[in-house]
């Protein structure tokens, strides 16, 4: 079995709403679309719209991917739009420093900070400033706020008050697209037998299948080989 793996961004794995698989999150990505627009609304006082909208799920259900199609969306309006990953180092500094220069920023990894009462204190000072910049705030992380185990209660309130999603992960069928379309967009193609071994044989959360048919792609072109499950079972060992 293959571990879990960060996916590097390319243009292969660009992070869009198109290249989503919506499944039963179709409310949730036409918020997630509207974000940019209507926080300009808000911020000239002809909006109504969250301080904070709130993603939760375990992990490989597509929160990354939602945020940083919000990201890239944005970029595509020509408005800006701020990632913070709460696991990146000097995260403290990051958090106390930011100058809210952006109507929207989007927080990945909040789990890290739960617990940690410092870190908790920085990132509600955080989002007080955003809020009082009347910015918005897009937040994911494995539980919702009241099952996150922070240590401050008005940290979870104001989390608590904004709009809460759960990212309802892919089913099977949907992770069989995701990854045809993924196959494709590099220039090759997964058959039906391919498909059935790799959603048999290996962790099916979307970190993992992504990571496989990485790895599957790299060896493909450098041994200049068809994919099939001989090959596969080659290359994996």
């Amino acid at each position: 079995m293959i571990g879990q793996t960060i996916i590097p961004v390319n243009a292969e794995n660009e992070f869009t709403f198109a290249n989503f698989i919506t499944g039963e999150n179709g409310a949730l990505v036409q918020q997630l679309e509207d974000v940019v627009s209507l926080a300009e609304d808000k911020c000239t006082g002809e909006g109504n719209f969250p301080d904070v909208v709130y993603l939760w799920a375990e992990s490989g259900a597509g929160k990354s991917h939602l945020i940083h199609s919000l990201c890239e969306q944005a970029r595509s309006k020509r408005s800006e739009c701020h990632f913070l990953s709460l696991s990146e180092i000097n995260i403290l500094d990051r958090l106390k420093e930011y100058d809210f220069a952006t109507r929207v920023v989007c927080v990945d990894n909040l789990q890290v900070i739960s617990g940690n009462r410092e870190l908790e204190i920085a990132f509600l000072s955080f989002y007080e400033r955003l809020r009082t910049a009347a910015g918005c705030l897009v937040v994911a992380a494995r539980k919702p706020p009241n099952e996150s185990g922070f240590v401050l209660a008005d940290l979870a309130s104001r989390l608590n008050a904004g709009a809460i999603w759960r990212v309802v992960p892919m089913t099977d069928h949907d992770k069989k697209v995701a990854l045809k379309r993924r196959a494709e967009a590099r220039g090759f193609t997964l058959n039906g037998q391919v498909m059935d071994f790799v959603m048999t044989h290996f962790d099916r959360d979307t970190v993992s299948l992504f990571a496989l048919l990485d790895r599957i792609d790299r060896a493909s072109l450098a041994h200049h080989r068809k994919v099939t499950v001989p090959f596969i079972k080659e290359i994996i060992g």
